[in-house]
């Protein structure tokens, strides 16, 4: 796998969306986005998308000089329209709001509407467990028609729906973050693996027939992914269906109506609501070590509190990523056809 200086590779996806209209901290805010979910070691949700960002914009369905704004707002909660435009500018709106409701009244509900496909929903809450606070996402919608079977059917009505959360803790300690999707495994995962010549384990998707396949093709044809956990996935994707699709409007992909929309709800609380926050962040931390001093079962070397394989990446990646193979050709194609200088390669 090529590896990417980080710097050039966020200039150059930022310049790619200038050239499809963006503004310049639209752009920056989706390539700062997908670059950073490379480097988290998570390119289902990084720089691959680029050409779906670009044809979807060709398309008509994302609008790259959309700006989000409130369209609904009481003392403690807000409604923000996506206007159908990125959806990491979106949510980065929204959680900018909840933030603000959330440190004037203790708790904050935010949600979206009309927007385009947020990627790596861990990133918000993050954020926000940065700044002191706890944070819980659910996500809908965005794959028509619907990509993930509910437990027992064999064609897809929900999307792959993630949920995430994260919670502060002491200083110089990066955040607790929990970040998955309903589905048990991500569609991006399975992009990744089609770029790759991969297989797929075993009853993680089914054919158009309802067949179980080890083939990633196979879902893109028509077929569709199973829910995490079976019928406990499965109620958790619904719920994702219900907060994030029916109560902000956005419905879902089993829908008639569905117009296409990769709507969130965002709760944010203060801890100083129940208790000092510093106590508590003492407590998040006593857990996390006693969690990380767990015996390990045979074929595992450590015990990993959420979010902390991901932090470890970033702290690795801070300067080259590595991108596979067939995502580079993607690159090197966007690159011509836009006149750009690809990004630079790390020796």
């Amino acid at each position: 796998m090529p590896r990417i200086e980080v710097g050039s590779l966020r200039q150059f996806v930022t310049a790619i969306f200038e050239k499809h209209g963006a503004p310049r901290d639209s752009a920056e805010c989706v390539s700062d986005h997908l670059v950073r979910s490379d480097r988290a070691g998570h390119p289902s949700h990084g720089v691959i998308r680029l050409q779906q960002y670009i044809d979807e914009i060709q398309e008509g369905r994302l609008v790259p000089t959309a700006r989000p704004e409130i369209a609904r707002q009481t003392a403690v909660s807000a409604l923000i329209d996506g206007q159908h435009g990125f959806g990491q500018v979106t949510a980065t709106y929204a959680l900018d709001v909840g933030l603000r409701i959330a440190r004037e009244q203790g708790l904050g509900a935010v949600a979206t509407t009309r927007s385009h496909h947020i990627g790596r929903v861990g990133e918000f809450p993050e954020r926000a467990a940065e700044r002191g606070l706890i944070a819980m996402v659910w996500v809908n919608g965005m794959r028509l028609p619907g990509a993930v079977a509910p437990y027992g059917g064999r064609t897809g009505r929900h999307g792959t729906n993630p949920i995430a959360m994260a919670a502060p803790r002491g200083p110089d300690q990066p955040p607790v973050v929990a970040d998955f999707a309903t589905s048990i495994v991500a569609e991006g995962k399975l992009r990744v693996a089609r770029n790759r010549g991969q297989e797929l384990r075993s009853h993680l998707i089914m054919d158009r027939d309802g067949q179980p396949s080890t083939d990633p093709q196979d879902f893109y044809d028509g077929g569709c992914l199973r829910t995490i956990g079976e019928h406990k996935g499965y109620c958790l994707s619904f719920m994702c269906d219900v907060l994030a699709g029916a109560l902000t409007g956005s419905l879902t992909p089993c829908f008639p109506d569905y117009s296409g929309s990769n709507s969130l709800m965002m709760i944010l609380l203060d801890p100083d609501c129940f208790r000092s926050t510093d106590d508590f962040q003492k407590d998040v931390d006593h857990l996390c070590d006693i969690v990380k001093s767990t015996p390990t079962e045979d074929g595992f070397e450590e015990v990993f509190v959420p979010g902390e394989l991901e932090h470890r990446r970033l702290a690795i990646h801070t300067d080259a990523v590595p991108l596979d193979e067939p995502t580079w050709q993607t690159l090197r194609k966007i690159a011509v056809e836009h006149a750009l200088s690809l990004p630079q390669i790390v020796e």
